[in-house]
């Protein structure tokens, strides 16, 4: 038998496998029994402080034990959930607070800080808060007759406030609250939660759940996707939106172990990916913009997701390549579906289960059925549609929700059914235009209205020009949505006064969601005009067509000009468009593209940004600022210097280099030169001194490697043992001097070099003429690779300026060198957070590894010799561009393109499907 409620389901869960994992977050698991024990406390306390059946009670806190359990004791005695959220702008979340009634709020001391700011109605008394420090919040209240409630673990401070802000203290414990299952009975018809969508005015309108409506669907979402006690469901949702009902309480009421990332995970694609697959997800369920990013990830890291089952999207249009790409990645194991619904008809009220058949890459795939007890209609006018006839979707079903709390907008939502004239028959206008296939799936096509889905987000646009023409001296405002295959764009065209665009952006901040604001704001004098006098929205200028502002000023430094090229990336627009001082939001960057940019940076700089950093520094120079003063700052524990040796453990990427260099003699694969052009004159002495300087700063230049008991050690020689010079070769009268130049690389890149005996590196100056060199600078990549190489140039050209422009630039003492890295990293290996990923990739690569067997006319000698030779191919630029083109589109880098080619061709010659390539 089903039972009526959902807490009575989740109850039975908890009867039956009280032990087994409800969630797993960043802080740790937490187990049925004791998330049930958490939410009984709290629903007693909440008891006990009069909350009652259908009161309002709001919830700021990001997803976890605390919001579960929060959600739950709402469940257990019948009160309304109401989730908020920081992102909410300031008058949404007074509107929240104020037209609910809402009488208690549930927090953390850390989100408390976004209501300091608010004037509170006095039917909030109580403030509950989960408290992370010792700080006392008393004085940021001023709210008259008001408890305060903090809860730190299993204890509770209450105080009572009065009106003049005095308040007394009164100690309750909460372990003196039953663990024990409530007894409140309530309707199935009373309200359950209150959440919040854009409205046509700027305010927002606050729509009203059942308790049996959100029964009704949570029953066929884990009946339909076969939800278990092994299931692994991913909570990606936003908590202030109803698809969050989804992963958490399907997961919550099927004995499922739900898996909740951290925010800054949620914003990182690369990080995502890879939580994905550490915690073995087997239900990933979001929206298919966020899809969209995580899947181009995953092609770029190359990561599996095996576990994955079931692949659930709704929220807004999804395409067939972006179907293909995720199949194209990790195959066909998961079943893929598409699903439609809005927040007024309770989550989700379609479901499309998506063929294994080919998709055509722009195909705008179907939304499916009705689910069980609900009727989808095409109407046009009064008239039913028959296939393929495109008319207005309405949405019949008991389990729809209650409406808005607004009763004239519900009027217009719940309407007489056009097909019924003899009886009183209500169903939901959703607004949507769609029609039946032929094979009688619904296909939804847009919007009647000015709303449309931005980003998985309604997004009322007359709200948004409402709010803009309330400002002042504003003339005309344009809303166009722009697709760049990848994320849509709300671009807004506006005359009147020009307002800087990131007072503009605060300004709107004040009224609008974040989600709401435009991602463009472009300035006219006048709009361009039809011959009928209407605006000519295809004469409007593009993104692309953004030009510099007169504040202009050119990045400075290596990390502002990185960053700008991924802004340039991103937003599609020149790189030599984009200043120091430009807005990555007034260039275009919507908080969909702050999640490819936070991936981007983590993946070039290994430094982790949040959305929030990327809104509240918004310009290139303040975000280049957070990641030049977060660099060095990992999650992993900070490398210690070891103690003085006589020889030193390597680490394991030199054990490799090591142990090839012992397979052949005159090894030389790791060991290829580089070229640096010096134009002007060059002072040899200052130069041989800079890079004497480097020699005694740097230890790897110092470095030997010696074999002691059957163990590879590395030596830290002294400067003193270094045999150091740099020979001067003259090839200013060669005939041809670039010809010349390459004879000695070869030359030098056939040296082989013996690890026993430093120095593992080589210089050479040659002369090309007057005032022009070329450095060539050979060094074994067992002491160095590309990045280190960047560090001693730029070491090296530091040094030399100090010594012929008699300047003093200080160069900071390293605080470790690469001998205390090894020792670190064995270290963290065998027993520190990077033990598991050893272990993973242990078992990743156990086995029989796959071996290339190519043709070959000649018998392959036992030992690899690595003298192969090289073979250099020039593509036309014409093709190159189309390449880069393409892998843009893509969202790869040229490098995965470049890697995928030649995978290609090896599979050709071989016709092997598992290829291992390395890399250098």
């Amino acid at each position: 038998m089903k039972r009526k409620f959902l807490y009575e389901s989740f109850e039975d869960i908890v009867s039956l496998y009280p032990k087994n994992t409800a969630l797993t977050e960043t802080n740790g698991d937490t187990s049925y029994r004791d998330l049930n024990e958490f939410a009984n406390q709290l629903g007693n306390l909440m008891t006990d402080i009069a909350i009652s059946s259908e009161d309002a009670v709001g919830v700021l806190l990001p997803s976890g034990k605390e919001l579960l359990g929060s959600l739950l004791a709402c469940f257990k005695t019948g009160a309304t959930y109401v989730p908020l959220s920081n992102s909410f702008s300031l008058s949404r979340m007074e509107q929240a607070v104020s037209e609910t009634g809402m009488k208690v709020l549930i927090t953390d001391d850390s989100s408390w800080e976004a209501f300091k700011s608010l004037k509170l109605s006095h039917s909030f008394t109580h403030v509950l808060v989960f408290k992370a420090s010792g700080s006392s919040l008393l004085g940021d209240l001023g709210l008259g007759d008001l408890d305060l409630i903090t809860l730190d673990q299993s204890s509770l401070e209450v105080y009572e406030v009065n009106e003049a802000g005095e308040y007394k203290e009164t100690n309750l414990d909460i372990n003196n609250y039953s663990k024990e299952n409530l007894s409140i009975e309530y309707a199935v018809d009373n309200s359950s939660y209150i959440f919040y969508s854009s409205g046509t005015t700027g305010k927002s309108k606050a729509i009203v759940g059942s308790q049996k409506g959100i029964a009704h669907y949570v029953n066929w979402h884990k009946e339909t996707f076969n939800f278990t006690t092994e299931t692994r469901v991913s909570q990606i949702a936003s908590v202030t939106f109803d698809a969050s009902l989804k992963d958490i309480l399907t997961s919550l009421t099927s004995g499922s172990c739900l898996c909740i990332p951290s925010e800054k995970t949620k914003q990182n694609m690369v990080l995502l990916g890879s939580w994905l697959a550490e915690e073995k997800v087997t239900v990933l369920q979001t929206v298919p913009s966020l899809f969209r990013l995580l899947t181009n990830n995953l092609k770029e890291q190359n990561i599996a997701l095996t576990d994955i089952e079931e692949v659930v999207l709704a929220g807004e249009k999804l395409y067939g390549r972006d179907v293909a790409l995720w199949r194209s990645i990790e195959g066909h194991s998961a079943r893929m579906s598409n699903l439609y619904g809005l927040t007024e008809t309770t989550v989700l009220k379609s479901c499309y289960h998506i063929p294994e058949t080919e998709l055509e890459s722009g195909t705008v795939l179907p939304v499916g059925k009705a689910i069980r007890n609900t009727l989808i209609a095409i109407i046009n006018g009064d008239e039913i549609c028959n296939e393929e006839e495109i008319g207005e979707v309405y949405i019949k079903s008991p389990f729809i929700t209650k409406g808005y709390l607004d009763a004239e907008l519900t009027k217009n939502l719940f309407v007489q059914n056009p097909l019924v004239t003899d009886r009183e028959d209500l169903v939901c206008k959703t607004g949507d235009i769609g029609r039946y296939d032929a094979e009688g799936n619904l296909e939804i096509l847009g919007r009647i209205d000015d709303q449309i889905k931005l980003h998985g987000v309604r997004v009322e646009l007359d709200g948004i020009r409402s709010a803009l023409l309330n400002l002042e001296n504003i003339g005309q405002v344009e809303l166009i949505v722009h697709n760049d295959n990848t994320v849509d764009s709300l671009l807004c065209y506006y005359s009147g006064t020009e307002y800087d665009k990131s007072e503009l952006r605060e300004t709107l901040g004040k009224t609008l969601d974040r989600n709401s604001i435009p991602d463009y704001f472009m300035y006219l004098e006048e709009f361009p005009l039809t011959l009928n006098g209407k605006v000519d929205k295809r004469a409007l200028p593009k993104p692309s067509e953004l030009l510099k502002g007169s504040n202009y000023e050119a990045p400075k430094g290596a990390v502002e000009e990185s960053l700008s090229a991924i802004w340039a990336a991103l937003l599609s627009i020149p790189q030599t468009s984009i200043g120091r001082n430009d807005s990555f939001f007034d260039l275009g960057g919507s908080s969909l593209k702050a999640i490819q940019l936070i991936s981007r940076v983590y993946k070039q700089h290994e430094v982790q940004l949040s959305i929030g950093e990327i809104f509240n520094h918004a310009t290139l120079k303040e975000q280049s600022a957070l990641i030049a003063n977060s660099k060095g700052d990992t999650t992993y524990n900070s490398i210690p210097k070891i103690a003085e040796q006589d020889d030193y453990a390597l680490s394991h990427a030199q054990r490799r280099l090591w142990v090839l260099d012992q397979l052949q003699e005159d090894f030389t694969a790791y060991s290829r030169p580089i070229s640096y052009d010096i134009q002007g004159a060059l002072n040899i002495a200052a130069f041989t001194e800079a890079f004497t300087k480097l020699i005694e700063r740097h230890e790897s230049l110092r470095t030997i490697f010696i074999l002691k008991d059957s163990e590879p050690r590395q030596v830290i020689q002294s400067v003193e043992d270094i045999d150091f010079s740099i020979p001067i070769t003259d090839v200013s009268d060669a005939e041809n001097t670039e010809e010349a130049i390459a004879t000695v690389l070869d030359t030098l890149a056939a040296s082989a070099y013996d690890l026993s005996s430093g120095p593992l590196f080589r210089v050479e100056l040659l002369k090309v003429a007057t005032n022009h060199h070329r450095l060539l600078f050979s060094i074994h990549h067992i002491i160095s690779d590309e990045w280190s190489m960047q560090v001693l140039v730029g070491d090296l050209i530091t040094y030399y300026n100090n010594s012929v422009q008699e300047t003093t630039t200080r160069i900071t003492p390293l605080p470790i060198q690469y001998k205390d890295y090894a020792a670190w990293q064995l270290k963290e290996l065998s027993e520190g957070e990077l033990a598991t990923a050893r272990e993973y990739w242990l078992s990743k690569l156990s086995g029989d590894l796959p071996v290339l067997d190519m043709p070959s006319d000649y018998v392959r000698p036992p030992v690899q010799t690595y003298n192969g030779a090289q073979s250099y191919v020039a593509f036309s630029t014409e093709v190159s561009h189309a390449f880069r083109d393409y892998l843009k589109e893509e969202e790869s880098t040229l490098f995965i393109g470049l890697t995928t080619l030649v995978k290609a061709l090896l599979y050709r010659y071989s016709g092997q499907e598992d290829i291992i390539v390395e890399h250098l």
